[in-house]
């Protein structure tokens, strides 16, 4: 099912996406008011699951995400309205692994990455090893 972004709600707990005043199953999306898509994303049973993308009033791709459980579990990415890539984060269970920056030259202006003594890495750690996931 696919429907306007404005005809989904949040729960009175703020915890779920309701459709008709059920859990939403589907693809929710706005339109810039010339008609072209804006924004775009994907419900499992009222939770952010799966891709979530925003595009440019042209209709070029502005960024794109991966959503697991209503958490990002994968690759972000943006660019800018010329089409070089703006910028690159990897997640695990919504915690930033690493990520990537460039300016609309493509030169790297900046670069992160999770280390072994910040306070996320041991929460990473245990919630990899309750699911027994590897790392992207």
């Amino acid at each position: 099912m696919r429907v306007d972004e404005n005809q989904i709600e949040m729960s009175e707990d703020y915890l779920i996406y309701l459709f008709n005043g059920e859990p939403f199953t589907g693809v929710g999306y706005e339109l810039y008011p010339s008609g072209n898509l804006w924004t775009e994303q994907t419900y499992k049973d009222g939770i952010l699951e799966g891709s979530t993308r925003e595009w440019f009033p042209s209709g070029q791709l502005k960024s794109e995400t991966h959503l697991e459980n209503g958490g990002t579990h994968s690759v972000s990415r943006s660019w800018y309205v010329s089409g070089q890539l703006e910028s690159e984060k990897y997640y695990e269970y919504g915690i930033l692994i690493y990520s990537l920056e460039w300016n609309e030259n493509g030169q790297v202006t900046k670069e992160t990455q999770l280390k072994e003594g910040d306070s996320l890495f041991s929460y990473l750690l245990k919630q990899r090893n309750k699911t027994q996931n590897t790392p992207i």
